[in-house]
């Protein structure tokens, strides 16, 4: 049952970050901001790495060949759930956008490394791109997850502890960022 619960919890943090990025897209933001704006694609962005995180846990670690307990459960859920889950592979361009151009160098790595730039590589891809698809792919993700992890509710809430520490050790620490580059460009100015 851990990592059916190890998973369930992942599949409920990735759906928490992607709702919290969407409420700011709907509330904070929808009137001031378009769809080319930097705040949109930055958003979007996260949101699709988001998603590819979510499809390869849905995919690779929600039913653990170690744990035989839950598994005739866990596959009639996805079952319940694939509807949402056949609708986000629609979007059949997510992985390769995360690795071509969101999370690497844009580059694509199937034609030689070759620059994403160059061709019309990313023109072709089919993922979401306006802020309807964008809902949509997250309206999915919310489903499949609620559908999963319904059943595992209790459990869920209370070993939620266990897999996140309310605590940290890490504190951001405020620099002098000013003096960091003047000191950068005076070594440069130097050379």
């Amino acid at each position: 049952m851990e990592k059916t619960l190890e998973s369930l919890h992942i599949l409920n943090f990735i759906n928490n970050i992607i709702k919290k990025y969407i409420e700011a897209l709907e509330k904070e933001v929808k009137d001031n901001v378009g769809e080319n704006s930097c705040i949109y694609i930055g958003m979007k962005s996260q949101i699709l790495i988001l998603a590819n995180s979510f499809i390869e846990e849905w995919d690779k670690h929600l039913i653990d060949k170690s744990e035989k307990s839950h598994k005739a459960l866990l596959i009639n859920l996805k079952q319940k759930a694939a509807s949402a889950i056949r609708r986000i592979r629609k979007w059949d361009g997510l992985r390769e956008i995360r690795n071509s151009v969101l999370v690497h160098n844009f580059r694509n790595k199937k034609i030689n490394y070759e620059s994403v730039f160059i061709s019309d590589h990313i023109d072709k891809l089919i993922i979401p791109d306006h802020i309807s698809e964008i809902l949509l792919l997250s309206k999915c993700i919310d489903i499949a997850t609620n559908i999963v992890c319904e059943p595992f509710a209790q459990r869920l809430y209370e070993t939620q502890s266990d897999y996140f520490s309310t605590e940290t050790n890490r504190i951001p620490k405020e620099i002098d960022y000013k003096k960091e580059i003047q000191e950068i460009l005076n070594q440069i100015n130097k050379n």
